[in-house]
């Protein structure tokens, strides 16, 4: 952002005393304008009317009887421009900020983002996958081999041996425990059970009164 400067002795200075508000507001808004756009004063006529809408057509003509403005050809010129306000001055100076961005961004340690994060960590990952050992797959598929991880490949070896599950390991809807033995143990648990809920409830033993 530039800034046109206002002098702290303006309300004294003698060539704006007395001068109307318009040629005043005409002044400011013209100065502000040529800063942003990089003039150094140079004001096109074309620019007076929409700098200020509805201003006194005299206004421009008393800033130049004032001194405070020059007559130029298509328009008018500052007669004194602020040296912070000049585009050489605005120039160097964002040169010089882009000059400091530059060398604290080389002086700071290289940081490594989020994003190389998540890759180095992707890579790492499928480096080791390829380095782990091949197992065979479960049922159907025993002549393929992957690299899957140690928990996943003693999984899949259980369920290789097994005969009682698929080969997802399912024994029909329940996930199979690979023990040859469950079926019959679960069955004798089920025939005690029944067993002690067929019988007969006894009776209370009745106590005689004394």
């Amino acid at each position: 952002m530039t800034f046109f400067p206002t002098p702290d002795e303006f309300y004294a200075d003698p060539k704006f005393a007395g001068l109307p508000g318009d040629a005043i507001a005409l002044w400011i808004r013209a100065g502000s304008w040529s800063a942003h756009q990089g003039t150094d004063g140079a004001i096109k006529a074309d620019m007076i009317p929409l700098l200020l809408q509805q201003c006194d057509p005299q206004s421009p003509a008393h800033l130049v009887q004032r001194g405070i403005w020059k007559r130029t050809r298509g328009g008018f010129q500052f007669a004194v421009w602020p040296k912070l306000a000049s585009r050489a001055y605005v120039e160097a100076k964002r040169e010089a900020a882009r000059d400091r961005q530059d060398k604290f961004r080389r002086s700071k340690p290289k940081s490594v983002t989020r994003d190389e994060r998540v890759s180095h960590g992707v890579s790492n990952a499928v480096t080791n996958a390829s380095q782990s050992s091949p197992v065979p797959l479960p049922k159907g598929r025993e002549g393929l081999t992957t690299s899957v991880p140690a928990g996943a490949r003693e999984r899949a070896a259980a369920i290789a041996r097994c005969s009682l599950c698929d080969e997802r390991g399912y024994a029909g809807t329940q996930l199979c425990d690979h023990d040859p033995t469950a079926p019959e143990r679960a069955a004798r648990g089920r025939a005690l059970v029944q067993a002690v809920l067929s019988r007969p409830p006894t009776e209370p033993e009745v106590t005689p009164d004394a």
